[in-house]
């Protein structure tokens, strides 16, 4: 596992898809993405109520979890998983009519 390619991520504001692989006690395979959330105006040790203040890793102090120029804050990952069987296969409409379009 790459422990630096969510802050890839974060560096380049982007969503981070990774997969297909194999999900546990399952034949099934899946898709993951996670965009990163930033909160602006925010100070450094904003810890929003947390106790153990997780939202400020400490394997990443500065940039890109927190910007003191622009005040900006990481806050965590909006994420997902996505079937990757129907994809894989190819019978998906939702991914047809994308096609499509």
């Amino acid at each position: 596992v790459d422990e630096y390619v969510p802050y890839k991520s974060m560096e380049q504001d982007g969503l981070l898809i990774k997969g297909p692989f194999p999900l546990t006690n399952s034949e099934a395979h899946a898709f993951s993405a996670g965009y990163p959330i930033f909160f602006n105006d925010t100070d450094e040790d904003e810890s929003w109520g947390h106790p153990d203040n997780i939202t400020h890793p400490t394997s990443c102090p500065g940039p890109p979890c927190y910007n003191p120029k622009t005040r900006e804050k990481f806050w965590g990952f909006a994420g997902v998983l996505i079937n990757a069987g129907p994809i894989l296969a190819g019978n998906n409409v939702h991914l047809d009519r994308l096609l499509a379009d």
